[in-house]
């Protein structure tokens, strides 16, 4: 007969496991008693954290599950921040706890803790053995998630009331007479990890159409082991490569290709290349916001390639849908270009020499353009044209002097320091507003506001946060072209 401490140590053992992180207390003694007659090497540390860390460690350095192992109540609950941080990297690690006995939980006894319930939010799974018969098949699919076989690596906890990831005490010493499983089918457990051949296509198009893409490389990719593959890909189509810090070491540092690594702590040249792209290819990183200080400029400003192998990682910081707004006029029979506002934004573009331009459709299928000018930027200068076609003012009416947008302009530049004399749309509209009080014309322009909700507008250039945000309140549809209006700048400035 074999005890579930005993079934516990030969499951590790059929795991290929050999090293264990760990401090024993009075709940998981009959594990630790177990190792004695096996050759599982023990690292005894000072306190449970250590262990956390330490197996943490030991998985990111050898390419195998770490596997820590302690004691209920304070025990269990001092390896919380070594698992969180393990979660947050998707480090495989398997954490042991021994538990009380069975019959005793939920009535707060001595050293009880719901250290599953505790650390549900930061494991991929968690296991609480009841029986010393559940034990080969519990480790066997603790050790399956743990390793990502059928997707993306990271924690489980294992409770045992004295026997068990949670482990009950009383489980670890029963008696009884084991089955090691072969195989693993865990029920409700099988990501998709095989990609769509349609969205492939359409990656590889975009990489063969960018100008700029850039290659960010993260920790998926050490965990898959697909280093070579991922140096390789960038070496046959010459596309620099970034990297997150979990990233780093993929690409020697003085590869050509490579230009170092993104975020607050990256380099400047490695995130003014990000900045300037126009197309980010994602390889197994989440985009945290100690890589990209604002994700959702990324979104905004290029077209994103976003390979991971857990679902759940893609679109969740960055909108990774290269591809949404084709899938959406594919839908509607259209391809991109056809829309009406976008081809009259380029044929102004094109008639100005490249110049910013934009165009808005109104309510009755009408195109009315803007270009930009010595006093207004391209989608100020659109508006106040859809203001005009709406309110049926003639186009040659100024709705607001040059003699009032010149002491805005000086204002500007030379008191606020804007290095843009151009106003913005919000801008545009507090002007129009002071010459409603004194213009009739004006009023009336400004009245029409409320008609271009819904109204598609299209910009060549990506425009400032601030003309984003303005013709997203007034309930507008924009889209921009992934270019930026001066290469040299990272930003528009207000």
């Amino acid at each position: 007969m074999t005890t579930g401490a005993e079934a516990l140590i030969e499951s590790l053992k059929r795991e290929n496991v050999t090293e264990i992180f760990g401090y024993a207390g009075a709940t998981i003694c009959p594990a630790a008693d177990a190792l004695k007659h096996s050759d599982i090497h023990y690292t005894l540390v000072r306190t449970e954290q250590n262990a956390g860390h330490m197996a943490s460690g030991y998985s990111r350095i050898s390419g195998k599950v770490g596997v820590c192992m302690v004691t209920s109540g304070p025990g269990a609950t001092n390896l919380i921040t070594g698992i969180a941080t393990a979660y947050m990297d998707s480090i495989p690690m398997v954490a042991i706890t021994g538990q009380v006995e069975s019959y005793l939980l939920g009535r707060d006894i001595f050293q009880e803790v719901d250290i599953t319930g505790i650390t549900m939010p930061i494991t991929k799974c968690n296991f609480m053995v009841h029986s010393a018969a559940e034990m080969a098949d519990i480790v066997r699919e603790a050790f399956a998630v743990a390793r990502g076989v059928h997707g993306v690596g990271g924690v489980v906890l294992v409770d045992a009331a004295q026997s068990a990831p949670h482990i009950p005490i009383d489980v670890q010493k029963a008696k009884f007479e084991p089955v090691y499983p072969e195989t693993v089918d865990i029920r409700g457990y099988k990501p998709s990890v095989k990609g769509n051949i349609k969205q492939v296509q359409r990656a590889a198009e975009a990489i063969r159409h960018a100008k700029k893409p850039v290659l960010c490389l993260g920790g998926g990719v050490i965990s898959a082991g697909a280093q070579k593959e991922a140096l390789a890909f960038a070496e046959k189509s010459q596309i620099p490569i970034v990297s997150t810090m979990m990233g780093l070491g993929i690409v020697p540092t003085e590869h050509p290709l490579y230009v170092g690594m993104i975020g607050s702590f990256g380099t400047p040249t490695a995130n003014r290349t990000l900045t300037h792209s126009d197309l980010l290819i994602l390889v197994g990183a989440r985009v945290a916001n100690r890589a990209i200080l604002q994700p959702s400029e990324i979104g905004r400003r290029m077209k994103t390639i976003h390979i991971d192998v857990d679902p759940a990682e893609i679109g969740k910081n960055v909108d990774s849908e290269i591809f949404k707004l084709e899938l959406l006029l594919n839908q509607a029979g259209l391809a991109v270009g056809d829309r009406a506002v976008e081809k009259q934004a380029h044929a102004v573009a094109e008639r100005t020499g490249g110049a910013p331009a934009a165009a808005i459709e109104l309510p009755d299928g009408t195109v009315v353009t803007g270009k930009n000018g010595p006093l207004l930027g391209a989608a100020s200068s659109a508006l106040l044209n859809a203001l005009k076609k709406l309110a049926g003012i003639d186009h040659e009416i100024d709705l607001v002097s040059a003699r009032a947008i010149e002491p805005i302009q000086t204002l500007k530049t030379n008191y606020l320091g804007s290095r843009n004399p151009r106003l913005h749309t919000d801008e545009i509209l507090i002007a129009l507003s002071s010459s409603a009080a004194e213009n009739e014309t004006a009023a009336v322009a400004l009245q029409q506001l409320s008609k271009l909700k819904g109204c598609d507008m299209h910009s060549t250039v990506i425009l400032s946060s601030v003309d984003t945000d303005t013709i997203k309140r007034l309930g507008m549809y924009l889209t921009c072209e992934p270019a930026y209006e001066q290469e040299d700048r990272k930003y528009h400035k207000k």
